[in-house]
This record gives C-alpha cells, sequence and structure tokens, in this order.
C-alpha cells in the first residue's frame, strides 16, 4: 500500500481525474492503471440520507419480518438501479432492487438490514 495525497479533483462524465502531490507526468501515476485507490474511513465524504458505502452494507444479516433471511454478499451496480445479493439459508443467491419499496431500515452501523412485507415476492416459501 503507498499512501497518496489528492491535492485535486475535476469530475469529467461519470468519472473523476485526481492529481496527486508529488505527481506531475503522466509516466509518474502510470503504475496507478487499473489499480484501486481507497480512502481512508476519515476522509469519506458524508452521504446523502438513505445512501450507504457499499463496505458498510456487504456482510450485513437480512431480515424478513424480524425472522433471519440471509446475508448480503454483494451488489451489482446497474444502470436504473443498484441490486443487493443476499446469501439465504439455502446457500441460495438472491437478488434485491435496491429500491426504497423493499427496505424498511437499514442500519450499517448494525450491519442489519430489514425487509418491508413488499419483499415478500423475494421471499421462497418452500
Amino acid at each position: 500500500m503507498k499512501e497518496l495525497k489528492v491535492i485535486k479533483s475535476k469530475k469529467i462524465n461519470e468519472n473523476y481525474v485526481l492529481k496527486f502531490e508529488k505527481f506531475n507526468t503522466t509516466e509518474d501515476v502510470r503504475f496507478l492503471i487499473n489499480k484501486k485507490l481507497y480512502v481512508d474511513s476519515n476522509n469519506l465524504i458524508k452521504l446523502p440520507e438513505d445512501s450507504f458505502y457499499i463496505h458498510d452494507l456487504i456482510e450485513s444479516e437480512v431480515y424478513f419480518d424480524n425472522v433471519f433471511f440471509g446475508k448480503m454478499i454483494d451488489l451489482i451496480k446497474l444502470q436504473n438501479n443498484d441490486v443487493y445479493v443476499i446469501l439465504n439459508n439455502k446457500n441460495e443467491e438472491i437478488l434485491i432492487p435496491a429500491v426504497k419499496k423493499y427496505f424498511d431500515k437499514i442500519l450499517p452501523e448494525e450491519k442489519r438490514i430489514y425487509l418491508s412485507k413488499e419483499a415478500v415476492i423475494f421471499k421462497d416459501e418452500n
């Protein structure tokens, strides 16, 4: 790991261009191509209400009608909305659109997600 200090940023369409301290040429930053960059949790921006960081939701326990339903193992980013990937008790992946009507409460600090009654369509009754 290498710590980098961003001194300037600019959004271009859906991407960001970052200027790092002590990196002045394209060659200086070439080693970063296709690498993941991480932000220290102390420097994360505050999100709007009902928005969450993915890393805060992964591994959350998911409940339906206050009964354990499964565990969130991944998130799929799609054009219209994200989709939560839940691994249920039968070790099956259930895909639930990240649409407000399917969730009563999302508590990232407790790693708990509560599905609404509307989410019954995702519940296997067998």
